[in-house]
């Protein structure tokens, strides 16, 4: 456990030293992410489903609903590390985290979002982040996961859960 969260923290050092001017919202890093970085590359990243505009083609990758048919035929940018994780690698992003989710109505991400900029930044990150159907995103949480094709979820769609 402490080698991951080891390795996390390398990570987010590195793409944090690497683009140090994030943007200023998570939603300005998803319309950069969009325009430039998947303009050419309309793929989810752990199914491979087709998708247009935000539109995901379920049956290019022969994905099966469980849940919302809506909300997986929506593409949403997820990060590769989930809040949750990049809020919970230093004892102030837990501190901040925690402190969040005790008030009412605000919760950890948007408490440490506007009172930890560490976090802040990092979250804003466009870099460490991927283009997934928006439900697989719901599904995933604030697991770390990895592909593996012997693990099935959702028909074709292989996900693994390491946490």
């Amino acid at each position: 456990m402490k080698g991951k969260l080891f390795f996390l923290a390398i990570f987010l050092t590195f793409t944090s030293s690497i683009f140090a001017q994030s943007p200023s919202s998570f939603y300005k890093a998803k319309k950069l992410l969009y325009k430039e970085i998947y303009k050419d590359h309309n793929k989810t990243f752990y199914c491979g489903c087709s998708y247009t505009g935000k539109v995901v083609n379920l049956e290019s990758c022969h994905y099966k609903v469980r849940k919302d048919t809506k909300r997986a035929k929506r593409v949403e940018v997820e990060h590769i590390v989930p809040a949750y994780w990049i809020a919970h690698l230093t004892e102030k992003g837990r501190a901040c985290w925690n402190k969040g989710k005790k008030l009412k109505g605000i919760g950890g991400r948007k408490y440490c979002e506007k009172n930890n900029p560490e976090f802040k930044q990092a979250h804003n990150d466009e870099t460490p982040t991927l283009a997934q159907c928006d439900l697989g995103n719901t599904e995933n949480s604030a697991f770390l996961s990895s592909y593996l094709p012997s693990f099935v979820f959702g028909g074709k769609c292989a996900i693994l859960w390491v946490l």
